[in-house]
């Protein structure tokens, strides 16, 4: 009987020093994350896009102008110009970035035998309009669409641009004026001025 109570007070005390030895290193862990200080992780959140889509189809329904336009969270607007048609696939035309301004696709941007097409660009001022060939291939100066404000700006001094209207042939745009209106012809970069009646 007394190797039995020998027993059970060393199984006793050793319980005893193992619950002790426990609770201390619980409390100086506890203490250990206690002094530490906290550690904050801050992720960025990334800028939001929004991205938004508009087409226009040539008059005779067979070609497709596509404008891809992707608001970024910082003010960046980036816009995608893309052609498609039944004998192209799809590829882009002109793509731009912007901090003001903005870009569109007009309803009449195709000409009536679909050859050609123009774009319209604000930078927050004035109105600008790209001409391009709707095969994407560059004119005859080597330059792959016509900047129509800077050929605007060289010839008519007179009268101030008001905008670009649409076609009125397959190769002239119908513009307006703070006069008179005109045709620009595409083929020779020429302005006529229309005979008002």
């Amino acid at each position: 009987m007394g190797k039995v109570l020998i027993i059970l007070i060393v199984v006793g005390v050793m319980i005893t020093a193992y619950v002790t030895y426990s609770s201390t290193r619980v409390g100086v862990l506890e203490k250990s994350i206690a002094s530490k200080e906290p550690v904050i992780n801050i992720t960025p959140t990334p800028a939001v896009s929004i991205s938004e889509r508009e087409e226009v189809r040539s008059p005779d329904g067979s070609m497709k102008i596509i404008m891809q336009k992707t608001k970024a969270g910082n003010g960046i607007t980036s816009y995608s110009f893309f052609v498609t048609g039944p004998e192209t696939s799809m590829f882009e035309i002109y793509s731009k970035t912007l901090t003001t301004g903005e870009m569109s696709v007009p309803l009449n941007s195709w000409s009536p035998d679909h050859k050609y097409l123009f774009i319209t660009e604000n930078d927050g001022n004035v109105d600008n309009y790209l001409v391009f060939k709707s095969t994407g291939k560059v004119f005859v100066d080597g330059k792959a669409y016509i900047d129509f404000r800077s050929h605007y700006t060289l010839k008519m001094t007179e009268f101030s641009l008001k905008d670009v209207t649409g076609w009125d042939a397959p190769d002239l745009l119908h513009v307006r004026t703070s006069g008179p209106p005109y045709w620009f012809e595409l083929g020779s970069n020429a302005f006529y001025r229309l005979v008002q009646r």
